[in-house]
């Protein structure tokens, strides 16, 4: 009786666990970083790179490093940077109002630079602890060729 007690008490515990563990779950992805510049501002001088300038927003970006060796041009890294006002969620779906770019780097490559997002949904949620719900699903128009570049992703990421 004591040995059946105790079986269900550890497996209670370890469901208990499981569901806790399910719920604070972080990407933990070495390509995929996140960095929030507070204070800041996109400058519009360059549109081949980011410059970030002093400001009343937020320069969110997600970057998600390509494959590959660097030193012999392999990989393309995609960064999703969206400006936003300092707050704490935020759902973005009209363009026209809203500042963000499909950044292209790490390659020799046609859209490097950046190129502006024209479509899709962005939302951002900060939770506790520097981490970020994102869900975001974007299209933004090619600076060289004026091709459709998509980026997609959900999760969890710390600053």
């Amino acid at each position: 009786m004591k040995i059946k007690s105790l079986s269900c008490v550890a497996l209670v515990l370890m469901l208990i666990n499981i569901s806790c563990a399910q719920k604070t779950v972080v990407q933990t992805d070495p390509n995929i970083s996140l960095k929030v510049d507070r204070n800041s501002d996109i400058s519009s001088s360059d549109q081949k790179g980011l410059l970030l300038e002093s400001g009343d927003y937020a320069v969110v970006r997600l970057k998600f490093v390509g494959p590959g060796d660097k030193r012999i041009d392999a990989g393309m890294d995609r960064t999703l940077i969206i400006k936003m006002p300092e707050t704490d969620e935020l759902t973005i779906t009209d363009w026209n109002t809203s500042e963000g770019y499909i950044e292209i780097s790490g390659c020799r490559c046609l859209n490097r630079g950046l190129n502006p997002i024209e479509s899709g949904t962005v939302k951002l949620k900060k939770l506790k602890n520097n981490i970020w719900q994102i869900e975001a699903n974007v299209t933004a128009k090619g600076r060289d060729n004026g091709n459709e570049l998509n980026l997609e992703w959900q999760g969890k990421v710390q600053e």
